[in-house]
């Protein structure tokens, strides 16, 4: 790390190249494959986890204070998520085609990793898992699960404290994709969102739907979903993403050919009219979509619109609140760079990070959007990590940002950071 392409960084908890030999283990160590996914997980104490799905197997791997611990495998696996409270309690979910979706969970407490245990059984396939924890440890998935061509079922579930599961939601779908998942207030209730076709033969233009879950002693399912999205059946819609501040309140996000449009649930009125809250100007369709949301309201957008890097914020603390009249270009990749998603996560009080594979193949980089700046808040310069990024993942708590990546070796690399 070179402390001048860093002035933010004061404080280190792991090397900044700290090969994990996942990929080792597989005996491919010389070998990149462009498969392995990795997600990162930490909290403002210091911990932080680590899933890495390879080769149709799942790894998961804790670190504290005394280092990381060790490699376990968690079996067959298709697509994974992982989720962390602010105790440091930690939960991955995954899905094993053609069995369910299964779960483990980590207990900072005695520093282990549970045994994984099946959530929900199904006898089709399924994919493209979500989970969110909420800050005391509740959570809700949901994933998509195939029927038969074009046919399938939404699903999501809550998960309690210990990661047992609650009442199931099921409804059949046409085409559907993207189903996000949050838990949206301190009492477990949740909110899911979907994408899907209008009809069995028309997938191209998909509607945006939302289904909420009540908790209590009488656990219930909206079974009549609402539409969220105002598509007139003109345009494909894409990178749905949903997120919540905890205290009621959601954001949905998804772009809708070149343009992007939000919608909000407010607490006790439900969702509004989708707004276009980015017009795609530069006239590129937007490539990785992602959404963050704090616990104070405030929510970020981070997506790549060709070469440009942007982000967008929605200002929770205006006596109206409401997204920025324009994005920042967080950065701009030179001409013939194939541009890949960004990682995106934000901390509880405003600020936020955006990594992203950078110009330079051999480097990861990363900006901060941080509310303690002096005088005014402000995206903070350019940080580079060494290592070339493939499915970057970040993740921050307070003070603390945690990010992941593939590098060049065929190994997973991980980094944990504490700001001033």
């Amino acid at each position: 790390m070179n402390p001048a392409l860093s002035p933010r960084l004061r404080k280190l908890l792991l090397a900044p190249l700290l090969a994990l030999g996942v990929l080792s283990i597989m005996g491919t160590s010389q070998v990149v494959d462009p498969k392995a996914h990795v997600r990162i997980a930490v909290d403002d104490g210091g911990t932080a986890v680590l899933a890495v799905e390879f080769d149709g197997q799942l790894f998961l791997q804790d670190y504290d204070t005394s280092g990381w611990g060790p490699i376990i495998s968690g079996g067959s696996v298709s697509e994974m998520a992982l989720a962390m409270d602010s105790g440091g309690y930690a939960r991955a979910v995954w899905t094993h085609a053609p069995t369910g979706l299964f779960q483990a969970g980590f207990d900072p407490t005695t520093g282990k990793w549970g045994n994984s245990t099946l959530a929900t059984s199904a006898p089709e396939y399924s994919y493209q898992p979500d989970l969110h924890l909420d800050p005391a440890g509740l959570g809700m998935a949901a994933w998509y699960q195939t029927a038969g061509p074009g046919i399938g079922h939404i699903r999501a579930v809550p998960l309690d404290l210990t990661g047992t599961p609650g009442l199931a939601l099921d409804i059949p779908t046409y085409y559907a994709a993207d189903p996000r998942a949050a838990v949206i207030d301190a009492t477990g209730n949740g909110m899911v969102v979907w994408r899907e076709g209008r009809t069995a033969n028309d997938y191209t233009t998909p509607q945006v739907w939302a289904s909420g879950f009540l908790s209590g002693p009488l656990p219930a399912w909206n079974l009549s979903p609402t539409q969220i999205d105002t598509n007139s059946g003109i345009l494909p819609i894409t990178d749905l993403r949903l997120a919540s501040d905890g205290a009621g309140n959601a954001i949905a996000v998804w772009s809708q050919g070149i343009e992007i449009y939000a919608n909000d649930s407010i607490s006790g009125a439900g969702w509004g009219t989708a707004q276009r809250i980015d017009p795609g100007t530069v006239g590129n369709i937007p490539l990785g979509l992602q959404l963050s949301m704090d616990l104070s309201g405030n929510a970020v957008v981070a997506w790549m619109d060709g070469s440009d890097l942007l982000a967008l914020r929605y200002d929770a603390g205006l006596i109206t609140p409401a997204w920025e009249a324009s994005p920042t270009v967080l950065d701009t990749l030179p001409p013939g760079v194939i541009p890949a998603p960004p990682a995106l996560d934000t901390d509880g009080t405003g600020g936020a990070v955006v990594a992203w594979s950078g110009a330079d193949p051999s480097v990861i980089s990363y900006r901060v959007y941080d509310p303690a700046t002096l005088l005014a808040p402000i995206w903070g310069p350019a940080n580079t990590l060494l290592g070339i990024g493939n499915h970057v993942a970040v993740s921050m708590d307070g003070r603390v940002i945690g990010i992941a990546w593939s590098d060049s070796g065929g190994h997973e690399q991980a980094t944990i950071i504490t700001l001033p």
